[in-house]
């Protein structure tokens, strides 16, 4: 095996394990806290109600732009069989967020890896932050562990949309 297989074995097997323990934790928190958690009881109740149809009807105590109930409500729409717009069906959307979060932060790093920074008379051209390519993917997996990210990815909870829709 040479060293670009390594590599690619090791980011791999990195993410696989990464994506093991999100889909294993959110089967936990499936089977031990089946009904909406906290806030979840205002964003559960108001992604059920875009689902329906009903877009002029809104919940004054919820503070977050409408994007994250617009897009259950068109996956529902898109297949009313297959996503039900339930409690469990909006945590997997959330849940499948966060397992692709590693592959958005890593494309991100792999861009400073090799970007440099705008020349400047008399300085020495320098390459900005760099990271070895085989350690792209175990930061991009260790920024996505951060708690706004990775606790919230397991209920229906806004941050994680959100962060994704910003990055």
């Amino acid at each position: 095996m040479d060293a670009k297989q390594a590599q690619l074995f090791t980011s791999s097997a990195a993410f696989s394990a990464y994506a093991a323990s999100v889909l294993l934790v959110s089967d936990q928190i499936k089977t031990r806290v089946p009904d909406p958690y906290m806030d979840e009881i205002f964003h559960v109740e108001q992604a059920k109600t875009y689902c329906a149809g009903q877009w002029t009807t809104w919940n004054n105590l919820i503070t977050t732009p409408p994007g994250l109930y617009i897009v259950p409500s068109l996956l529902h729409q898109a297949s009313p069989k297959w996503f039900l717009c339930s409690t469990n069906h909006l945590r997997w959307m959330n849940a499948a967020l966060l397992c692709a979060f590693p592959l958005l932060i890593s494309r991100i790093l792999s861009h400073f890896r090799t970007t440099p920074y705008p020349p400047r008379p008399g300085v020495k051209p320098r390459v900005r932050f760099l990271i070895p390519e085989d350690e792209i993917i175990l930061e991009a997996i260790i920024i996505s562990c951060f708690p706004i990210a990775y606790f919230s990815g397991f209920l229906f909870y806004t941050d994680l949309g959100s962060l994704f829709a910003i990055i």
